[in-house]
């Protein structure tokens, strides 16, 4: 339980790493958290954190690319 617990740490300090990186083409910080979600977390209950957390953090800026990556998934 407590790997589980560093493992979401450690992915939602990775998407706010991301998110503070200002990187050139916007959306890739978005697309790489929840492309990153499933593999770091293997819990399901837990895996919601991070892509709630990549909602309410990244889909204003770029909700397009967002919406676009979650529904073609």
């Amino acid at each position: 339980m407590q790997i589980v617990q560093w493992t979401m740490w450690f992915n939602l300090l990775y998407c706010y790493r991301l998110s503070l990186t200002k990187l050139k083409k916007r959306g890739i910080e978005t697309n790489l958290c929840l492309s990153l979600t499933p593999y770091l977390l293997p819990s399901f209950f837990f895996t919601f954190a991070p892509i709630i957390h990549c909602i309410i953090f990244h889909s204003h800026q770029n909700h397009r690319v967002f919406f676009s990556f979650l529904f073609s998934s």
